[in-house]
């Protein structure tokens, strides 16, 4: 299937809304946003992975997100909300995606 999407998950991020705030005086990146099952059966929700990226694509940090939701069914949407504290000065740019199975409970920068 060169040159078209593949949604082996049959679920997608969506309404994504990333907010860069001060907290107690401290630097705060919130995101929030929309899983949606958009296939036609039950799905598991995988974990989510946040990557920040540097101006020049190189990643920075990342930390992962086990949204703790039931399965959704088709159709079927939930919210996440996730923060980080004290991100990275040369973060630039995030990334979020469903986490690998060999990413999960590995929360070190690389």
């Amino acid at each position: 299937m060169v040159g078209h999407d593949v949604n082996i998950y049959g679920l997608e991020i969506r309404q994504v809304d990333v907010q860069n705030l001060i907290v107690d005086g401290r630097k705060v990146i919130a995101v929030k946003g929309e899983l949606a099952n958009v296939s036609a059966q039950v799905r598991k929700i995988p974990w989510l992975r946040f990557g920040l990226r540097s101006g020049d694509n190189a990643e920075v940090y990342h930390w992962m997100l086990d949204t703790e939701v039931r399965p959704l069914k088709p159709g079927e949407s939930t919210s996440f909300v996730t923060r980080l504290a004290s991100p990275p000065e040369a973060a630039a740019n995030m990334e979020i995606r469903f986490a690998r199975a060999d990413e999960i409970g590995s929360n070190a920068s690389p």
